[in-house]
């Protein structure tokens, strides 16, 4: 325990000996004269706490330094430790500690109370100086990881919190896994829709093409009708061009109806035939007629007296005259004779010449148009066009084809999902052993901390009950503090300032009592906001506490001097009152 202390320029106490050697140490005085500041100059000589250049500010005004000197009682084996710090206003500070005479490191120093009072540094603090007004988020306790140091359970709970951390890296790599494989799925199902959605078009192409097809067959058929047509039309200018060279020709030697060649040509031949015929028939005729006059001439050579023509009789005179009158016809006849073959020879000659003109004309077959209808120029060009559109569709076939055949083939993805399916499902198991066996660490360590924790749960019921009058204060193995009401739990953040108070001052004792060996549990103001009736039950529980030696020292600070003087009264061996104007020891 405590057993004395002695400041020295310490914020109020300018050179102050306080004696705290009893179980229960009542140190009064009004509000401001200092009772919190001797609080913090013990916890800051003992533990170092607050920090350096937060506790500076306690140098007293204008001195050079202010120091602290405490003195305790350990037990187990009995020895007196004192310690010694000084502060000086710029944060430098010295140490010293001593173990029945005998001087200690500090960091030897820290270890004999950790080892002494089975707490570490920081619940020391927690316990031993926690300020009864803490704010809700700072009511905890930190018993879990204690107990579990103190019980054995803590290679339990450093076990559980190795396989929570492989836990996270194996559920981050499920994550991971599961987000790849969604990633490869959805690109599985991507690819199947491309290739079906390929196949599809590539179905539509192909009965497009097959169209395509068909028009293409019938353009090229009525493009092939129109190239004969251009033929036709081209043979058709150059027969006519080589009829009308042929007539120009004929039209030198005759006249021609231009609007009816042919017919004009046809008539001149009749005509020509007819003179032919004409003059070769006049030509017999005169031959005839001569040959006649010839021989009628030959027979009046001789003197007759019969005409040989008429067989009359002829006078001398008149067969001279007859005679000379058929010499006339047989010159008249040669002479129509000579006539009539140079009319013969040029009636044939121009009949030669017709012939040989029709002739011509008749070697220039007329070209013969094409049985089906023209289709027009137009369909050389939609030809075109239809080919065009044929190759396009081609070349989209080929690359549809190409894409349904690479999207198509899913066997070496497929593999490699089902491996990551493999995968992920081996990491899956993993991941829920590991959460399975921390659970099942943390229920047998949480078990245990409950064995040890279970009895100080009642405990803090109990004492709960006889200052409210009320059951369910309760602390869970976390260290966390609640109140069980009959409309749910209530968190102790939930509660008045004064019922949170006196929760927290109950754990207090408790778990200092329960689960270490610290000798001193210091209360700050613990009676402020209470109602009269509540601090003195408040007062009674701290003084049943220290005479029970449910912990060996308690030290209470107060303004609340009537309370204290009259516990004093009633146990003056146990319960002592101090006031905050100490003399210094002498």
């Amino acid at each position: 325990m405590i057993r004395f202390v002695e400041l020295q320029n310490w914020r109020a106490y300018q050179d102050a000996a306080i004696d705290l050697d009893s179980k229960v140490v009542f140190f009064v005085a009004p509000n401001g004269v200092g009772k919190s500041s001797l609080m913090e100059a013990v916890r800051w000589c003992l533990l170092g706490e607050p920090a350096n250049r937060k506790a500076r500010s306690a140098v007293r005004l204008g001195s050079p330094s202010a120091s602290v000197s405490v003195e305790v009682g350990l037990e187990q084996p009995e020895q007196t430790l004192r310690v010694e710090r000084s502060l000086t206003p710029a944060g430098r500070t010295t140490f010293a500690a001593s173990l029945d005479g005998r001087a200690v490191e500090e960091g030897q120093y820290l270890s004999l109370l950790v080892d002494r009072w089975k707490a570490d540094r920081g619940l020391i603090d927690r316990l031993m100086f926690n300020d009864s007004q803490l704010s809700a988020a700072k009511s905890a306790f930190p018993v879990r990881d204690h107990l579990a140091a103190t019980l054995g359970v803590k290679p339990l709970l450093e076990a559980a919190t190795g396989l929570q951390d492989a836990r996270k890296a194996v559920a981050q790599r499920v994550a991971d896994m599961r987000a790849d494989l969604d990633d490869e799925e959805s690109a599985v199902v991507s690819r199947q829709t491309t290739a079906s959605n390929a196949a599809a078009e590539l179905n539509t192409i192909t009965e497009r093409r097959q169209e395509i097809a068909a028009q293409r067959r019938q353009s090229e058929a009525d493009a092939s009708l129109a190239g004969r047509w251009d033929e036709y039309r081209e043979a058709t200018v150059a027969h006519n061009s080589a009829v009308a060279a042929i007539l120009v020709e004929v039209g030198e030697v005759m006249e021609v109806d231009a609007d009816a060649p042919e017919q004009s040509l046809i008539a001149a031949r009749e005509e020509a035939t007819a003179l032919v015929t004409e003059a070769r028939q006049s030509k017999a005729d005169l031959e005839i007629a001569s040959a006649r006059s010839a021989g009628a001439s030959d027979l009046l050579a001789n003197p007759v007296t019969t005409c040989p023509t008429c067989l009359r009789p002829l006078s001398e005179h008149e067969r001279h005259a007859a005679l000379a009158q058929h010499g006339d016809a047989i010159a008249e006849a040669d002479s129509d004779a000579g006539m009539a073959l140079e009319a013969e020879t040029a009636a044939q000659d121009r009949l030669d010449t017709l012939s040989v003109f029709m002739a011509r004309l008749a070697a220039l077959h007329a070209p013969s148009p094409p049985a089906d209808p023209d289709p027009g120029p137009e369909s050389g060009e939609q030809l075109r066009e239809i080919r065009e559109a044929e190759q396009s569709l081609a070349e989209e076939a080929g690359r549809l084809q190409a894409i349904a055949a690479v999207e198509a083939d899913q066997a070496a993805l497929g593999t490699r999902i089902e491996q990551k399916r493999a995968a992920l499902s081996s990491a899956a198991h993993q991941e829920q052993l590991l959460s399975t066996a921390i659970e099942v660490l943390n229920q047998l360590a949480d078990k245990t901390l409950r064995d040890r924790i279970d009895p100080l749960i009642e405990e803090l019921a109990g004492r709960w009950k006889l200052l409210f009058g009320t059951e369910g204060l309760t602390l869970d193995p976390s260290g966390q503090l609640s109140v069980n009401a009959a409309n749910g739990t209530l968190d102790i953040a939930d509660l008045s300032g004064g019922e949170r108070a006196t929760a927290i001052l109950i754990a207090r004792l408790l778990v200092t009592a329960s689960t270490t060996r610290i000798p001193t549990v210091w209360f700050d103001e613990p009676l402020e906001h209470l109602d009269p009736r509540r601090r003195s039950a408040v007062a009674r529980t701290i003084v049943r506490a220290g005479q029970t030696d449910t912990v060996a020292q308690l030290i209470v600070t107060t303004y609340e001097e009537r309370i204290a003087r009259q516990l004093a009264a009633t146990d003056p061996d146990n319960v002592r009152v101090v006031y905050a104007d100490a003399r210094p020891r002498t």
